[in-house]
Formats: structure tokens, sequence, C-alpha cells
């Protein structure tokens, strides 16, 4: 039971377009020792390592990129033909030195599957 509680209005939300606060995060099971690795204002998606563990992929602003596991600024990887295909690419398998991903044209929304090389080109 609750006594003495007030409730307000507050101000209304600031319309515009929504802000984000995207942090990417390692997380040791055994402990739930939580790290951030990068943290941004825009908006990051579908994070994956790299096969040595060394490394974070992740799509941001429609483009794969790189981190550190250690921090440091992530670092752009030419996909060659899967650019054009953005906004959304998606990796979903990484193979050793190669990553797979998924992506659709905005115009048609056709699914094209790809495979690079995940230091790019």
């Amino acid at each position: 039971m609750f006594t003495n509680v007030e409730l307000t209005t507050g101000t209304p939300a600031a319309a515009g377009p929504p802000a984000f606060l995207s942090v990417l995060e390692t997380v040791k099971v055994a402990s739930k020792d939580r790290r951030a690795v990068w943290s941004t204002n825009k908006l990051i998606e579908a994070p994956i390592w790299t096969h040595d563990g060394a490394a974070l992929i992740f799509n941001g602003k429609g483009r794969l990129q790189r981190i550190p596991v250690a921090g440091g600024e992530p670092q752009l990887i030419d996909t060659g033909l899967a650019d054009p295909l953005r906004p959304k690419p998606r990796p979903f398998a990484r193979l050793g030195r190669r990553l797979s991903l998924a992506t659709s044209r905005r115009t048609t929304f056709e699914s094209q599957l790809y495979t690079v090389l995940i230091e790019g080109g």
C-alpha cells in the first residue's frame, strides 16, 4: 500500500525525431560484469563477435562497422557491392575471415545475401 503519493504531469515531450542512446557492451556471463565498449547517440544494431573474439562488428547508419573489444573508434568495413543496398545490412554469420550478411533493396524489398571479407574489400 502507498501513502502520501502525489501524481503530477510533467512537461510534454519535445516534438521531433526520437533521441537514441546506443551502448555496445560485453557481459561476462559468470560474473554478470558489464563493460561498455562504445556509446553513441546514433542507432546501432546486430552486433556480433569476430571469429578471434578481438572485435565486434555491428550495423550503424546502414553500414557495417568494426570496433576492438578493448574500445576505441569504430572503423567502416568496405563491403563492396553490398554498400549500395543500404539502409540495413545485417550480419548473420561469421565464417573465419569472411562475413555473411543479408540486406534488401529499399525500392523492391528483394533480399540479397552476400559474403564479404571481414577486413573489407
